[in-house]
């Protein structure tokens, strides 16, 4: 089974000695989020503008999504509280690659999955085709800066080369 683009979930674990999973930490958050980060002092982010705020990747550090620190960060920088008890549940931090369709000018996919009706597959697949051809002309965020002076390892690079390359940071793109 394919699974679309336009679903694609950026997350990377790795277990620690206790057992705990940690994760890439990747969030959303408010307009006076730099700052809060800046304030941090305990790890190094890039920061991106999105359509609807700003995401932050950390780049020298794992964040454990369950962790109170994690938390208190988290609500310094004005994260989505429905977004922080996502990541709380699922023990993961998640990043959308794509652009949500109504923000590429594309309606929402017809039927729910898993659609299991031939023809309701086939209107997702024409659906699909129309939403990979309109959210060519859009990126999801726009890289702003880095706060701190730490690098990322290189499990970090990858995926931050990874999310940097499938948001269209660097494309001279309207956001969506």
């Amino acid at each position: 089974m394919r699974i679309p683009i336009a679903w694609a979930k950026a997350t990377a674990s790795a277990a620690t000695r206790e057992g705990r999973r940690l994760a890439l930490a990747v969030w959303g958050f408010g307009e006076s989020a730099p700052e809060a980060l800046r304030g941090y002092g305990r790890a190094s982010f890039r920061v991106y503008r999105t359509a609807a705020g700003f995401r932050a990747i950390a780049l020298d550090r794992e964040f454990d999504p369950t962790a109170r620190d994690t938390q208190e960060l988290m609500q310094r920088t004005a994260t989505d509280a429905a977004y922080m008890q996502l990541c709380r549940a699922q023990r993961s931090f998640r990043a959308r690659l794509t652009p949500k369709p109504w923000r590429a000018e594309c309606p929402l996919p017809p039927g729910a999955f898993p659609r299991e009706d031939e023809k309701l597959r086939k209107r997702f697949a024409s659906w699909l085709r129309r939403y990979e051809s309109a959210r060519a002309h859009y990126r999801t965020c726009r890289y702003l800066e880095t706060i701190g002076s730490g690098r990322p390892s290189a499990r970090n690079a990858r995926l931050i080369e990874l999310h940097d390359r499938e948001t269209g940071v660097e494309q001279a793109l309207n956001l969506a």
